[in-house]
């Protein structure tokens, strides 16, 4: 199927400033970002789209659609106490989806159409001969996220002599969607089927030097072995952030400035919604530590009654956070993170020139967003 990658990305902004008088002004702004990207998938190998055919929809494995839609906007709010002690609010809010999957047609159940067990009910085409000449992709690779992250920032500055102090407080709210990387049914050929039996090898049944071909095989419609994995449900996640400021920029001289401060930041651990939580491990147990029974997971789709009891007749052990000795989420707090902040800004008697002699250090935390973990804490160790 001949196709053309094509990508669009609209872009609308609107901003409105409002002055109330001297002392109190504000400010709106909205931005919507559309983004649409459609290409070949060319996965695991470059192949392009089926063509119609065979009972299959042009486009039914090789296509996807990328939709991501960002709409962000901040309402910004200043006032002036005094003429030595001035303020600035911001609440601001984003609102991004982004999904990778097929089209329309690429959604149909086609192991049923392809007499395929698909006993975990799977929608989409199945990942047909990785190893072929001309392998199918599928469909059923699919994944994406949602998100809302709402801020709060509060922002003062008062002047005192030759002492300007900044200080403020944020507080931010995250909630995260996430659908977890779907892992596809698989059909995987070899040259067994269409090679020439060696005797030699017995029961091993191995083929004969230089005879056999995957793709002979595939064309026979003798599959060597078929797969599936239990993929996860979409999964809901939340965290939040407090922090608050203090710092100093006091001008010592015409030629010196000093910059000290410290800033706070609580972290409190992400939770997951609808009582999952997060999976972890327990080392001094050697236990899965899982917030619910696992007849919970059993019942509500993340995993079925025969892998568990398969893992524990493989010796694996379950446990509560609680038995583990561990919190309810899974995850510790981390609400006292205290960082400091030194600069300085100093003029040398050469300064005339234009020279200007900057320094600073800082201790800085940059939490990793639960957007890029959450795949692999949410993934049971049970599928």
């Amino acid at each position: 199927m001949l196709f053309r990658s094509k990508q669009t990305v609209p872009n609308a902004t609107i901003r409105l400033d409002h002055v109330f008088n001297q002392n109190n002004r504000m400010y709106f702004r909205f931005t919507d970002i559309d983004q649409s990207q459609e290409a070949l998938r060319n996965y695991p190998a470059n192949s392009p789209a089926n063509i119609a055919g065979g009972g299959l929809p042009a486009g039914a494995t090789g296509f996807q659609d990328i939709p991501v839609q960002t709409i962000s906007g901040a309402l910004g709010y200043s006032h002036v106490f005094s003429p030595t002690f001035f303020s600035e609010t911001i609440l601001s809010q984003q609102w991004q989806r982004m999904y990778v999957q097929g089209n329309q047609v690429s959604l149909a159940n086609y192991e049923a159409q392809l007499g395929l067990p698909n006993n975990f009910g799977q929608p989409g085409f199945p990942a047909i001969g990785a190893n072929l000449l001309m392998p199918y992709g599928g469909s059923q690779w699919y994944y994406g996220m949602s998100q809302i992250v709402s801020t709060l920032d509060e922002n003062f500055t008062k002047i005192a002599g030759k002492h300007q102090l900044a200080f403020g407080m944020r507080y931010r709210h995250e909630r995260f969607g996430y659908l977890s990387d779907r892992s596809p049914d698989t059909l995987a050929f070899s040259n067994q089927a269409s090679a020439v039996y060696d005797p030699t090898t017995g029961a091993n049944y191995g083929a004969k030097p230089n005879t056999g071909y995957q793709d002979a095989s595939f064309f026979l419609g003798a599959a060597d072995s078929y797969s599936q994995q239990k993929n996860a449900p979409f999964g809901h996640s939340r965290e939040q952030e407090i922090d608050g400021y203090i710092q100093d920029n006091f001008r010592v001289s015409q030629k010196l400035t000093i910059n000290a401060g410290l800033r706070w930041e609580a972290h409190p651990a992400p939770h997951a919604d609808q009582g999952v939580d997060y999976v972890t491990f327990d080392l001094k147990n050697d236990a899965v530590v899982l917030p619910q029974p696992t007849s919970y997971y059993v019942q509500n789709g993340y995993t079925t009654q025969a892998i568990i009891t398969n893992m524990t007749n493989l010796g694996v052990k379950f446990e509560t956070p609680k038995q583990g000795g561990l919190p309810s989420a899974g995850i510790e707090n981390s609400n006292l993170n205290i960082t400091p902040r030194l600069g300085f800004a100093y003029t040398p008697p050469f300064g005339k020139l234009g020279t200007v002699i900057r320094g600073g250090y800082g201790e800085y935390i940059y939490p990793v967003p639960i957007r890029n973990s959450v795949r692999y804490h949410r993934t049971l160790p049970d599928r």
